[in-house]
């Protein structure tokens, strides 16, 4: 029993640290960077009802740059990026996504990258 039980811990926490600790890249090609984010980074979903969609993303992302405060000053939408900035996304990251934000990151795929 004692060994289940510890083997449980351990991959209890494995996938939890898997998923609070999953990266993705900040892509910005013209100054050769790559800065590593949290896979929690918000998008921006379509409800249908446009406003509301701008208003929900924006709480999010001002909560997501509270708690990640060193990405303050990066774009993190499609219409703010320049040629050449974009999101790396591993796959396996990616399919961990919901499958609103997987809509929402199939949407923009000049600024969200699947890679493998």
């Amino acid at each position: 029993m004692k060994i289940f039980t510890k083997f449980f811990f351990i991959l209890f926490f494995s996938l939890v640290s898997y998923a609070s600790f999953s990266q993705c890249q900040y892509v910005i090609t013209k100054d050769a960077k790559k800065i590593t984010i949290p896979s929690d980074f918000p998008v921006k979903l379509s409800s249908g009802n446009p406003a509301q969609d701008q208003s929900d993303f924006d709480a999010a992302l001002l909560k997501w740059k509270k708690v990640n405060i060193t990405l303050i000053n990066f774009a993190m939408t499609p219409k703010e990026i320049s040629d050449g900035t974009y999101i790396e996304i591993p796959r396996s990251i990616y399919l961990s996504f919901s499958a609103d934000k997987q809509k929402a990151v199939n949407a923009f795929p000049d600024f969200y990258k699947i890679i493998q």
